[in-house]
């Protein structure tokens, strides 16, 4: 009896998007005819675009035209299985420099309440003939019926419903990417639109590399639902419990868009954001953070754990330099734990290919210096490069465990003439407080660009630095830094990059 009641209330709960949703035919499935016309043929939803794509933004079973069929359509160059049932929508989010953008919209079966919060979503999927993914793609939710006009443009209005953050959707043509968001109403909201409510100028793209002549993103569109928040209930979701290395951080949270009131608190009870359905973390131990939501008159919280663990070998530099017609490979490590020894990576930096640095085969295995693999005091490591390349080298070291596990150190350059090589040979002490260390080897007097980013990858300090030729001790203070994981990038006359990482206590 227990396990019947408990198998109603789950198909309660399923079924609660169909009895309460505002969106009418919200997968799609009822069709007005099973001769293609394009989202007209969907009952209640209709296209803002007047140009002959309108066909391409319906795809039912029930068409036995290579158009629109599904899983085959876009005359048997797409292909996609429905999320749900057996249709789904689709639109041209960008086009050719904004001709023919699609809009898909409908009437909603009753209007929006003044003050009322209401939970959002739809869900997407790229079209695997798209040569484009895009962000951008939302939800707006007016009054009144948004028009494109004549000429396909795009529509001027703001739209509330758009993914945290706005990313660039993945490049994924076979799962389905939910978009989704709160919404309070202003009253007598009747209509939603949805599509892309920027310009080329202002949309990001990521190139697919499908080889087409156009320029155009597509997505299928999938069960979209508008639903009163009294009539579910909303738990806040702080996002699942992760594991993370030392000095990585880690986005905690959802991407919920909307209308968004949030708290986020740390172990120790302190605010450490608001209004932010996500974040990014950097802890250094073992914590937890608490998720406080409040949408209209409903709240709720949820905990995220981050379980902090140390790397089995702590790299305090990895450094290259010339050696007469060698290239010497000197690394220290720190401490060490199950540790089985290095391979000792290259890549070539072949002219006119782009291919440095990517492509990288062991030249040689190291083994660990310490007893049983295990050691907590500072050991050092050499390697003769005795034949480099000619045009230069890119180096690295992959870490290798006794059980098979391994890590990626930074990767150094070696061009061919000595006198363009810098090492970024450490930094300490790591974590920091306040004063940051980085020791440079410079084979010539020179002025240097050291560059700063968080994990988001923002430039948050930067410095010219002036180095003489050897050892070069530079002293930064970071004092001013939120606590968390940042890059460090050293550019230098010749233009070489040299990546190493801290974390800010």
């Amino acid at each position: 009896f227990v396990c019947i009641v408990i198998a109603m209330l789950w198909l309660l709960n399923l079924n609660s998007q169909s009895i309460y949703n505002l969106v009418p035919n919200y997968s799609f499935e009822t069709t007005l005819s099973c001769i293609p016309n394009g989202i007209n043929n969907a009952y209640k939803w209709h296209s803002t675009s007047t140009s002959s794509f309108k066909t391409l933004e319906y795809s039912n079973s029930c068409f036995q035209n290579s158009c629109c069929g599904v899983p085959y359509n876009i005359f048997n160059y797409g292909f996609q299985y429905p999320r749900t049932g057996n249709a789904y929508a689709a639109a041209f989010f960008l086009y050719n420099n904004n001709i023919h953008r699609g809009y898909l919209q409908t009437e909603l079966l009753d209007s929006l309440k003044l003050g009322s919060c209401y939970y959002v979503e739809f869900f997407v999927n790229l079209v695997n003939v798209s040569n484009f993914a895009i962000n951008n793609i939302a939800m707006a939710i007016t009054k009144f019926q948004l028009s494109q006009g004549n000429n396909d443009s795009v529509i001027q209005t703001t739209p509330h419903i758009i993914q945290y953050l706005n990313p660039i959707l993945p490049k994924d043509t076979i799962n389905w990417i939910k978009i989704s968001g709160i919404y309070k109403a202003s009253g007598g909201e009747k209509y939603i639109t949805i599509g892309n409510f920027k310009n080329d100028a202002s949309t990001d793209t990521s190139n697919t590399n499908f080889p087409t002549a156009f320029k155009y993103g597509q997505y299928y569109v999938e069960d979209v639902s508008v639903i009163p928040l009294d009539s579910i209930f909303m738990r806040a979701d702080a996002g699942s419990d992760i594991t993370i290395t030392t000095g990585d951080s880690v986005f905690i949270g959802s991407l919920l868009g909307g209308t968004i009131t949030t708290t986020w608190y740390n172990s120790a009870g302190n605010t450490i954001a608001t209004n932010v359905p996500g974040l990014y973390v950097s802890p250094i131990q073992n914590t937890f953070y608490v998720l406080e939501q409040n949408f209209c008159t409903y709240s709720s919280r949820d905990t995220v754990y981050v379980t902090v663990t140390a790397l089995p070998v702590k790299l305090l530099s990895f450094a290259a330099r010339k050696q007469d017609k060698n290239n010497l490979l000197t690394w220290r490590t720190s401490t060490e734990q199950n540790n089985r020894g290095f391979e000792l990576q290259r890549s070539t930096n072949p002219a006119n290919t782009g291919t440095g640095g990517k492509r990288f085969s062991t030249i040689a295995f190291v083994p660990t210096k310490a007893a049983n693999g295990t050691s907590t005091t500072v050991l050092k490591y050499d390697y003769v490069d005795k034949k480099p390349p000619a045009a230069g080298s890119y180096y690295r070291l992959k870490q290798t465990d006794f059980d098979g596990k391994y890590t990626f150190t930074n990767v150094v350059f070696i061009k061919g003439d000595p006198e363009t090589v810098l090492v970024l040979a450490s930094l300490y002490p790591n974590p920091t407080h306040q004063i940051l260390n980085a020791i440079l080897q410079s084979p010539k007097a020179q002025t240097i660009r050291l560059i700063i980013s968080d994990a988001a990858g923002k430039v948050v300090l930067q410095h010219n630095l002036q180095l003489q030729k050897g050892e070069n001790n530079k002293t930064i203070n970071v004092l001013a830094l939120a606590k968390g994981a940042y890059i460090v990038k050293v550019i230098t006359d010749g233009g070489e990059a040299v990546i190493s990482k801290f974390v800010k206590e």
